[in-house]
């Protein structure tokens, strides 16, 4: 009788030890809500650049399109916590504060981080760059 239940604690735990070994195909991800960034900032070799300022809006139509506060709101760089908007207005200043380039723009959201694995979702950003006036 101890050999068989022997033999059965054996398999038992060798299953044990097969689901849980971390096979992740029936895994699920946890609840967890990521945050989002989105960077607005002047390329590098944009004329004069850090005589400019860059702020960023909702459009009109989505007057309330979750755009949080700018980190540091002087200088050729917009950063702020989001919501992910589809797309936000963008305006470049420059010292005078004279509006010198103004465009609409579609924010591309990419996860940057996997921390509960490749299936599961994580913290995520949008860096766009303004190259041109």
């Amino acid at each position: 009788m101890r050999g068989r239940a022997g033999a059965v604690a054996a398999v038992l735990a060798a299953t044990l030890a097969a689901v849980g070994s971390g096979c992740s195909a029936g895994r699920t991800c946890p609840a967890v809500g990521y945050g989002t960034t989105l960077e607005v900032r002047l390329f590098d070799g944009w004329p004069d650049r850090d005589a400019h300022a860059v702020e960023v809006s909702c459009p009109d139509a989505e007057p309330d399109c979750g755009l949080g506060e700018d980190e540091d709101p002087s200088g050729p760089r917009w950063f702020a916590s989001v919501s992910t908007p589809a797309v936000v207005e963008v305006r470049v200043l420059d010292a005078a504060g004279t509006v010198v380039s103004e465009r609409t723009v579609e924010p591309d959201y990419r996860v940057v981080a996997r921390p509960h694995g490749t299936a599961c979702g994580g913290p995520r950003e949008a860096v766009v760059s303004l190259v041109d006036r």
